[in-house]
């Protein structure tokens, strides 16, 4: 037998020719059994009825709407409780402990997820309104169900905002606590700071120290300005001096004069010395006492303090110990008197001017005096500069360190202000949440209570009539059609109608004298008339194993035979061995054997003769080599016809090959083929190929 297989493209058409198939199937099924369709049809009715009169529910809806509205509190205190969107509260209607609560309080046996399928809820955007849609099977109790998930989820909202105040609550009851704890540290620091400085007092001391430093700077700038003066007199009379020396170089006499009066000048440094000194020490008295005043202006200031308990008693009599050292010492300072009565000595010693007998030019010795006046007054310029940059530089000190402590009253002030102004704003915002969570539902407002309609909304009823009557109609063309391809499997009658062509003949191989059969005659005919030209060759194909198509050749060729017509039946069939009746056309291909009257026998009717298959296999490429068209170009010029019995159905190459060579194909539907879908295939591709496929004879019919 011979392995060849069909290709995909040679299955294509079949897939592209089942649906169609199939449609044809269901048109001849109802043909056939139109009665058992039409019971199958009433029964099919009768059982949607039943059905829906049995399992018919019908639902009523009740709806309502809600009014999503913002909590009673002002502006301001909204920053404390952030209240939750609306999709977030949406989503709690259905959730399932809002709805086991509604199945507990309604005695319902139903389980929470029934009755989240029944309810419906939309919230259209760019609203506040939230609709309910509650579907159920009686309508009273459907309208109460829905009071109730609406009652319990408005109640659940205001739990749910208690439950978030708690938090809120205890946050800023700690928050509280420690806002007072920092009011009344900073506070007890204020009252700590005034007991020992005194804000007030700061202040005017602060702006007598200001005032007494703008004195100090003003004599400061007085002084430096007389500084200045002196050092442009001094800088004047060194210039006069050095003229003096000039002169002195032309005159000898003055020049002794000159030294005369440096003598003299010599004799007055003690007195400078002196002189200096008193200065000194007369700055340090007024400093002495200008430290007494601003002591005993500071004990007057205590005194009153002391009283009233503000300051303590040892500061008070630190300050009067320091009062009476001040005073000691400026009743100490009787050395300057002394000096002073050495200083009048001393000019006793120098050369009064305009004496006759002093020493020098009178030019060079008042030059000379009036120089070492301008030392002394520089000198003295110079020490009060010092210590009135002192001066100013203690003040300054002074005054920034009252600023100082003047600041730091100012800030525990104010911070004791704000921890005060913290106070009380936690305490009001604690009192604003404490009134939220007493509130009761608020959230939601009841725009259109629940009501239900005067009909059901909705009832399954269309549905099973739809459902039943579709499933019955779709049991029934299943039946149908299974029947239909039962009818095609194992009648192959059935089968021959489903290939597209025509139907040459119905011929039963089995009645007695099958050459004299009508139907054999007309098909013989029919082939003659299809190919009228002599040495025409007529290719025949079985549907199945073929075993009755020797029959039907033979008996075909005896009827052609009758009419004068020389016949020859080759068998061509790829793989078969028949050793019994000698070489044949296997031989004839595999060059064993050249002699066509060896191969070719006699056969029971005069006129026909006979090619059997060989005792070789004939190879499957064999049936298109060169040496198998010169054979049948040799057998076309001694016959009239050749009547080739070709490969079945399914071996559709070679049987593609052999059609190349024939007038005409005629396929033998002897039997259903294993395959249908295979045959089918291997017919519309000898279709499309172009082989002259002119119809099909079905056997083994009645």
């Amino acid at each position: 037998m011979s392995s060849e297989k069909p290709t995909p493209s040679e299955t294509t058409p079949a897939a592209r020719f089942d649906l169609r198939r199939i449609a044809w199937q269901l048109i001849r099924g109802l043909r056939r059994w139109w009665l058992a369709a039409l019971g199958w049809l009433v029964m099919t009715g009768l059982l949607a009825l039943v059905v829906s009169a049995l399992y018919t529910r019908r639902d009523w809806q009740a709806k309502a709407t809600l009014l999503y509205t913002s909590l009673p509190m002002p502006e301001q205190q909204k920053e404390l409780y952030a209240a939750p969107e609306l999709k977030t509260l949406v989503a709690l209607i259905t959730s399932p402990g809002n709805l086991d609560a509604v199945c507990q309080k309604a005695g319902l046996s139903a389980p929470a997820k029934v009755l989240e399928k029944s309810l419906s809820v939309t919230a259209p955007p760019g609203t506040r309104l939230v609709h309910l849609t509650f579907t159920w099977q009686e309508g009273e109790q459907a309208r109460t169900l829905l009071d109730q998930i609406i009652a319990q989820f408005m109640e659940q909202v205001a739990e749910l905002r208690r439950r978030k105040l708690e938090g809120h609550i205890a946050d800023y009851t700690r928050s509280l606590e420690a806002s007072r704890q920092s009011w009344q540290e900073a506070l007890g620091k204020l009252q700590d700071f005034n007991r020992r400085e005194g804000l007030g007092d700061l202040k005017i001391a602060q702006r007598r120290c200001h005032e007494e430093l703008l004195g100090l700077q003003g004599t400061l700038a007085y002084a430096r300005r007389n500084r200045g003066n002196l050092q442009k007199q001094a800088d004047q009379l060194e210039a006069h001096i050095r003229s003096l020396k000039a002169d002195a170089d032309k005159q000898q006499s003055e020049n002794r004069q000159f030294e005369a009066a440096q003598e003299t000048i010599a004799d007055n440094r003690r007195r400078q010395d002196r002189l200096r000194e008193l200065i000194a020490d007369e700055r340090k008295l007024n400093e002495t006492r200008s430290l007494l005043d601003a002591r005993r202006r500071e004990a007057a200031r205590i005194a009153p303090l002391v009283a009233k308990g503000l300051k303590k008693r040892s500061e008070y009599e630190a300050l009067q110990a320091e009062i009476q050292v001040l005073v000691s010492r400026i009743e100490e300072s009787e050395q300057i008197k002394q000096w002073k009565a050495e200083l009048e000595r001393i000019d006793k010693v120098v050369v009064p001017k305009g004496k006759q007998n002093s020493s020098g030019s009178p030019i060079i010795q008042q030059t000379l005096f009036r120089k070492l006046e301008l030392q002394l007054q520089l000198t003295a310029a110079d020490m009060e500069l010092a210590q009135l940059e002192a001066a100013v530089e203690a003040k300054q000190k002074e005054s920034e360190r009252i600023a100082r402590v003047q600041q730091e009253g100012e800030s525990l002030l104010r911070e004791a202000e704000v921890a005060d102004a913290h106070r009380q704003r936690v305490e009001g915002q604690l009192a604003a949440l404490r009134q939220l969570q007493q509130l009761g539902p608020t959230e939601f407002v009841v725009v259109t209570p629940a009501t239900t309609g005067d009909y059901p909304a909705s009832s399954n009823r269309k549905y099973l009539l739809l459902f039943s009557i579709g499933g019955g109609l779709a049991l029934g063309l299943v039946l149908l059609l299974g029947l239909e391809m039962w009818h095609e499997l194992y009648l192959p009658g059935a089968f021959a109608r489903t290939l597209p062509l025509p139907i040459l003949a119905e011929i039963n191989p089995t009645v007695e004298n099958l050459t004299n059969d009508l139907h054999v005659r007309s098909l013989a005919l029919q082939i003659r008339q299809h190919a009228p030209v002599a040495g025409s060759l007529m290719l025949f194909s079985s549907s199945g194993p073929g075993k009755d198509v020797p029959a039907l050749l033979d008996a075909l060729a005896s009827c052609l035979a009758r009419r004068d017509e020389r016949v020859l039946l080759l068998d061509a069939r790829p793989g078969v061995v028949e050793a019994s009746q000698g070489p044949g056309l296997g031989d004839y291909l595999s060059f064993m054997s050249d002699d066509l009257d060896e191969i070719i026998r006699p056969g029971a009717t005069f006129g026909v003769d006979c090619l059997p298959a060989g005792q070789l296999p004939t190879a499957d490429d064999s049936l298109g080599t060169h040496r198998m068209r010169e054979l049948l170009d040799m057998l076309k010029e001694r016959y009239s016809l050749l009547l080739v019995r070709g490969p079945a159905l399914p071996y559709a190459v070679d049987l593609t090959i052999l059609a190349g060579n024939a007038a005409g194909v005629v396929i033998v539907t002897d039997a259903v083929p294993a395959n249908p879908a295979v045959a089918r295939a291997t017919v519309a591709s000898l279709i499309r190929l172009g082989a002259p496929v002119i119809g099909q004879v079905v056997l083994n019919t009645d």
